[in-house]
């Protein structure tokens, strides 16, 4: 896997928005985004924030072999069409991840409105 596509997996898995990694960063999203495409290289200062972000030491990041169980089935990495099955997921699970997702929801307008504020 490369670097660029870790970034991504390591966004997606830890349920980050690019406006927040890019925030952490202290780079634009368009920029963070370029960083996941591939199209621009991470720097070194860039490697040491993330590590620090998913509290990895830079080295590991580079050399972080990720093996892909084809059963993942985090949400952030599922297609729109693919569907999560409910069956067996008790009421309060359901009533906290609700709440987890609000609770998102409004970090993101923070983030949001830091990153305009910082512009």
């Amino acid at each position: 896997m490369e670097l660029h596509q870790k970034l991504r997996f390591l966004r997606y898995a830890n349920d980050y928005s690019s406006a927040y990694v890019a925030y952490k960063l202290n780079i634009t999203k368009k920029e963070y985004e370029q960083l996941e495409s591939g199209e621009k290289t991470l720097s070194i200062r860039q490697a040491k924030q993330i590590g620090a972000l998913y509290a990895m030491n830079a080295e590991d990041l580079a050399g972080m072999h990720l093996e892909l169980d084809q059963d993942v089935a985090w949400q952030g990495l599922m297609t729109k069409d693919t569907e999560l099955s409910d069956e067996g997921i008790s009421p309060v699970i359901e009533q906290l991840k609700d709440e987890l997702n609000s609770i998102k929801g409004l970090l993101q307008i923070l983030v949001d409105k830091l990153v305009e504020e910082d512009k």
